[in-house]
């Protein structure tokens, strides 16, 4: 069983252009099966898998999820910015191809 974290909020399908809520995925932090939102802080350390190991310099990461729309029911990646800590934004990543087709 592979262990992430998800993030839930809203964004632009890059796939068929609808907006829509979305679970992205993510394999960072503390992974422990933990739902966050934008705003939230992340759990870095913990019993269990995290990445990275440690708390990275000043609690800044950059990292990518994966998510699926609830639309369309195709896939696409998205960067996952957090700042001081806290999930600060998540922007679609145009430069990766989804599985789905």
């Amino acid at each position: 069983m592979s262990v992430y974290n998800t993030l839930e909020l809203i964004t632009l399908c890059p796939r068929c252009e609808n907006v829509s809520p979305v679970e992205v995925e993510f394999r960072f932090g503390h992974m422990n099966l933990d739902t966050y939102r934008l705003g939230d802080d992340l759990r870095w350390i913990g019993v269990g898998h995290s990445l990275p190991r440690e708390r990275p310099p000043n609690g800044d990461y950059d990292g990518e999820g994966y998510a699926e729309c609830l639309t369309c029911h195709k896939d696409f990646w998205m960067m996952i910015y957090v700042r001081k800590d806290i999930i600060a934004s998540a922007t679609v990543d145009h430069t990766k191809v989804g599985y789905i087709h």
